[in-house]
């Protein structure tokens, strides 16, 4: 009989273990549970988004090498899409100036030369820069007439404005 009891209370103790394990599985399992399924709501709520709000986006290339930006100038109120060279300088920028109804693109190489679109209240405006800086060549469509001009750094080459008569 001592053998049966024996047996008995090893049986009793296997049992309690499987209880207990048991328990911490049921444990497991509930933890886990609610681990998937806050993990599926932040990715469902983050992931369906219309919108994203910034003032600055950054695109860095696989080096960490920033090579563009989108965002607001440093007045807070012209906003700002620059690609960059491999230098970090603004190869071209769209932005959109002054009252905020002045859009104009930006194609430079580096700081030795440049171009300007510009699409301005009075008409367009072509602005091609010389090394320097100075704007070289300009080219203007106005409600009165096309305009186009050139200057050689500091005097005035050619002036012409077709009227209509």
């Amino acid at each position: 009989m001592p053998e049966q009891s024996q047996k008995a209370e090893t049986i009793g103790e296997s049992v309690e273990s499987l209880k207990r394990s048991i328990q911490r599985l049921r444990a497991i399992a509930i933890v886990a549970l609610v681990l998937s399924a806050s993990s599926l709501y932040m990715l469902y709520h983050f992931t369906t988004r219309d919108s994203i709000e910034a003032q600055h986006f950054i695109l860095v290339d696989r080096e960490g090498n920033r090579r563009g930006s989108f965002g607001l100038a440093l007045n807070g109120d012209t906003p700002l899409l620059s690609m960059l060279d491999k230098e970090n300088e603004p190869a071209i920028t769209l932005a959109v100036w002054g009252d905020g109804d002045t859009p104009r693109l930006i194609m430079a190489n580096g700081k030795e030369s440049m171009i300007r679109l510009c699409a301005l209240e009075r008409g367009p405006a072509i602005t091609l820069y010389a090394q320097d800086q100075h704007p070289a060549v300009e080219i203007k469509v106005t409600e009165n007439a096309p305009q186009f001009s050139m200057e050689d750094g500091s005097r005035r080459i050619a002036n012409q404005q077709n009227a209509e008569n």
